[in-house]
């Protein structure tokens, strides 16, 4: 957010000019800050990018999709009868790698606050969902040696 921001560049700038006053120019620290803001920026840009990317995985699991016990895909488009358990096994590792790259609630620029805490309620969610299915997985790996 812009505070953030600020704040940032307010404590980077009186970080230079304490430590390294004597040695740079203001111009000099000026761009020694744009490049920590930029980096900074880009940072939450490949947060946003991999969230966009985890949506559209998550896209091809839509409701009126319906997986049955033999893993065939029905839905109303005519894609039936498609094996995705070969699908779902290779995605699951990308997705539970995703879940801790998703960025905060405070770094996405929706103005809803109830949105924004479920948001981070499903995050944790999922992060405590990951943990424990790392945890039994293994579990079952000693129970099968």
């Amino acid at each position: 957010t812009e505070t953030n921001i600020i704040r940032v560049l307010n404590s980077t700038n009186k970080y230079l000019s304490k430590r390294y006053g004597q040695f740079f120019h203001r111009q000099a620290i000026l761009q020694i800050i744009q490049q920590v803001l930029n980096n900074e920026h880009a940072l939450d840009l490949e947060k946003k990018r991999k969230l966009l990317e985890l949506n559209e995985i998550l896209i091809n699991f839509k409701p009126e999709g319906l997986v049955d016990l033999n893993g065939n895909y029905n839905d109303e488009r005519g894609a039936s009868n498609i094996n995705i358990n070969g699908v779902v096994d290779l995605k699951q590792e990308e997705v539970m790698g995703m879940i801790d790259e998703l960025p905060e609630s405070t770094r996405l620029t929706a103005k809803d606050p109830e949105l924004l805490e479920k948001y981070q309620l499903v995050k944790a969610q999922l992060s405590s969902n990951r943990a424990r299915l790392l945890e039994l997985q293994g579990k079952t790996k000693y129970y099968r040696e």
